[in-house]
C-alpha cells in the first residue's frame, strides 16, 4: 500500500526541490539552445501527498476523509455507502500536459494539481488545483491531453492554493525582511 507524505516531510522535501529544479534552470539558460534536456517530473508522491493534505483540509470548499488507495489507485475517498471513492492524481509542471490512462478515465475524481514554475522560482507561492468528478464521461480518447484543453471541458472546478502557506513555508518577502534586519 502507499503511504503518503506527512506534513512534516512534505516541509521539508518541497525546499530541496525548489533548489533542485531552480538549479536545473541555472543550468539550462548556460547551454546552447540547440542542446534538449529533459526537466525533472514532479514526482507522484509529492502530489498525491499534497492533494490529500488539501481535500483532507477542506480548503478547497469541501472536507473529505482521503487516504492512499487499497485498489492500487491514488487516493480513496470515505462516502456515505461506504465504498470508497477514486481519485486519481496528476502533477504538472509548466509544461502543463499529462498522460491519460484508463485508472483516470475509471476514476471517480480527478485531482491536477498544477504547479506551474512553482518549483523554479521561489518567488511564487501558489498552485491551481481542478477537480473534475466522472472525468471519462467527458476526457478526449487520446492519451495525452493539454492543460488548456482540459479546463475547457465541462465540470472541471479549480481553485489556487498558497502552498508555502499551507505548508508553514518562509515567504521570499519574510525571508529578505529577516536577512535585511539581520544586515542592518
Amino acid at each position: 500500500m502507499k503511504t503518503l507524505l506527512s506534513l512534516e516531510q512534505l516541509r521539508s522535501f518541497v525546499p530541496v526541490l525548489r533548489d533542485l529544479f531552480a538549479h536545473v534552470e541555472a543550468v539550462l539558460a548556460s547551454l546552447p539552445p540547440e542542446l534538449h534536456f529533459k526537466r525533472p517530473q514532479i514526482p507522484s508522491t509529492l502530489s498525491e501527498s499534497i492533494a490529500a493534505h488539501l481535500l483532507n483540509s477542506g480548503r478547497l470548499g469541501v472536507r473529505l476523509s482521503v487516504t492512499p488507495s487499497h485498489s492500487g489507485g491514488d487516493l480513496e475517498a470515505s462516502t456515505v455507502t461506504g465504498t470508497p471513492a477514486k481519485l486519481e492524481v496528476k502533477g504538472t509542471g509548466s509544461a502543463g500536459f499529462q498522460q491519460i490512462g484508463a485508472k483516470d478515465r475509471a476514476a471517480d475524481v480527478l485531482v491536477w494539481l498544477h504547479f506551474d514554475d512553482f518549483f523554479s522560482r521561489p518567488e511564487n507561492e501558489s498552485i491551481t488545483v481542478h477537480l473534475l468528478g466522472k472525468p471519462g464521461t467527458v476526457l478526449p480518447r487520446n492519451d495525452r491531453i493539454q492543460l488548456a484543453e482540459f479546463l475547457a471541458l465541462p465540470g472541471v472546478l479549480s481553485a489556487e492554493v498558497n502552498i508555502v502557506e499551507l505548508l508553514g513555508l518562509p515567504t521570499i518577502a519574510g525571508a529578505a525582511s529577516s536577512s535585511a534586519g539581520r544586515d542592518a
